[in-house]
């Protein structure tokens, strides 16, 4: 009798280390619940992204086509130095073109350089895509002599309403001729104007053919 005993239970031993019992020990049952848990919220997420991609495309695109659209209305230079230079004449062709004579555009300022994510020219071919070059703030004031104190309204009309530059008028002074009995009359007008400028440096082809050219 006793002999039977232990047949039985070694045969529900073997039974049950292979599974055909149907009884687990409560951790692994933890564990495995744990990890069930764990790849379904990683496919979840992975479903998340691939529903997202499509939305992320397109702000991508539209970063993009908003970052183009500010560039041009930037000015460009291969260094900071070409386009205040270049802005600085174009200040004084919309100053003379309302008739001022003998008025003054200085650079009173540059901002550090903001890295700008691509530059109008990388698009066209003239700069390796990922080598744009950084953004800077221009800061100029204009000063003129006057004695029509409408013409100083209608330059700053004409700058703010440029269609190829983007230009910010920021502050304006006049100062009257006092006691000085100037006739006719001169008021000394004073404009700080801004604009930002995209240095764009010369691609590697450029560069290699100006220094073979200067040799």
């Amino acid at each position: 009798m006793l002999l039977a005993l232990i047949v039985v239970l070694a045969v529900l031993v073997v039974v049950d280390r292979a599974g055909l019992l149907g009884v687990r020990n409560a951790a692994d049952e933890t564990g495995a619940r744990a990890v069930y848990l764990a790849r379904a919220q990683l496919l979840a997420r992975e479903r998340a992204l691939v529903a997202s991609a499509a939305e992320w495309d397109r702000a991508a695109a539209e970063a993009r086509r908003e970052w183009l659209e500010a560039a041009d209305s930037m000015v460009r230079g291969r260094t900071v130095e070409l386009a205040q230079a270049a802005f600085r004449e174009r200040l004084l062709k919309e100053v003379q073109g309302l008739g001022i004579s003998g008025a003054r555009a200085d650079a009173t300022g540059v901002d550090p350089p903001a890295a700008a994510p691509v530059s109008a020219g990388a698009s066209q071919g003239a700069v390796p895509e990922g080598e744009a070059g950084p953004v800077r703030l221009m800061t100029f004031t204009v000063q003129f002599d006057t004695s029509e104190p409408d013409v100083l309204y209608k330059l700053i009309d004409r700058l703010e309403n440029l269609g190829d530059v983007r230009v910010n008028v920021t502050d304006v002074r006049i100062d009257g001729p006092g006691m000085k009995q100037i006739l006719p009359a001169q008021a000394v007008c004073s404009l700080v104007v801004q604009a930002l400028a995209l240095i764009e440096p010369a691609a590697p082809a450029e560069s290699e053919g100006a220094v073979r050219h200067g040799a």
